[in-house]
């Protein structure tokens, strides 16, 4: 729609192709890896005590997840979030609860708060080393030149779990 509006059709068409590309291929690394049959769970925390949980709207690699590689969320995420069109905030008590295979834990400035938690650490997880850290403001957008960075940043952190 852009491209069209600006007259940069044949870019647009491009970049857009570029991408659908990049997100074929980084399918098949993760296949090869052994992590398409894994679940993924977005969280957000903040130095405010706050834990949200997205799925494939709003940001955070959702879109990403969810919708371009075609990674699961675990059943009670699926259900409760992704299937309601939906983020939530969580308890930190039942955070476990809504864990996968695979974090990925978003910050807003500030320390996490999640660090020193026992609920936390006792997170299959993040006790096996599968969490991705990423930083709220650049994981927030989802333009088509954020998520090809954003996809780039998400398959590799995902790859380095499997290559330890």
């Amino acid at each position: 729609l852009i491209g069209e509006a600006v007259g940069k059709q044949e870019e647009a068409k491009k970049v857009i192709d570029n991408f659908k590309q990049k997100v074929k291929d980084s399918k098949e690394k993760l296949d090869r890896a052994g992590v398409m049959d894994k679940t993924f769970t977005l969280i957000e925390s903040d130095s405010g005590k706050t834990l949200m949980i997205f799925g494939n709207k709003y940001g955070r690699g959702g879109e990403i997840f969810y919708d371009y590689l075609d990674l699961k969320a675990p059943d009670i995420i699926e259900k409760e979030i992704i299937d309601a069109d939906q983020y939530r905030e969580l308890s930190l008590e039942a955070l476990p609860e809504y864990c996968g295979d695979y974090v990925i834990n978003s910050t807003w400035g500030g320390p996490n708060i999640l660090a020193d938690n026992d609920i936390w650490n006792n997170i299959k997880a993040v006790k096996e080393g599968r969490v991705i850290k990423t930083s709220g403001e650049l994981y927030f957008y989802a333009d088509i030149y954020s998520i090809n960075l954003q996809l780039d940043k998400f398959v590799d952190a995902i790859l380095d779990t499997t290559n330890r």
